[in-house]
């Protein structure tokens, strides 16, 4: 399955057999891989950005012949290295859930569990009625 702003699915082939077959698909969006690599990025890059504001803190006042000015950067630091890191972990996480969200996913059923009705809970989890599916 492909399409303009859909990515594309892996190819499956039909079976030849006279059971019936269901086939259902789910449509990604492009948009939504393209959001989530862009924030799991932007949220990875805060890393680096955390080290260095770090590597700044260390220097709060215990290093000797530091201007006020350097004390002050120190402690501007210190109080910026957890708001930094914690949002980039939470950026790239929300990044990551919408990669795998956008992706395209096929459902091909065959045979008795083609007939079977059954509604799609989650990625990777389905309601028949015998219960869930996993």
């Amino acid at each position: 399955m492909s399409g303009r702003g859909v990515p594309t699915s892996k190819e499956f082939t039909v079976p030849d057999a006279t059971n019936p077959l269901s086939v259902r698909a789910r449509a990604g969006s492009t948009a939504q891989r393209v959001a989530g690599g862009v924030m799991i990025s932007v949220g990875s890059l805060t890393l680096p950005a955390a080290y260095y504001l770090l590597m700044v803190a260390l220097c709060s006042g215990d290093c000797s012949g530091a201007s006020q000015a350097e004390r002050d950067s120190a402690d501007s630091a210190r109080e910026a290295i957890l708001p930094v890191l914690f949002g980039g972990m939470a950026t790239a996480a929300v990044g990551v859930a919408l990669f795998l969200a956008g992706g395209t996913t096929l459902d091909v059923h065959s045979g008795e569990q083609a007939r079977t009705p059954h509604g799609r809970v989650g990625r990777g989890f389905e309601l028949t009625p015998t219960g869930f599916v996993f």
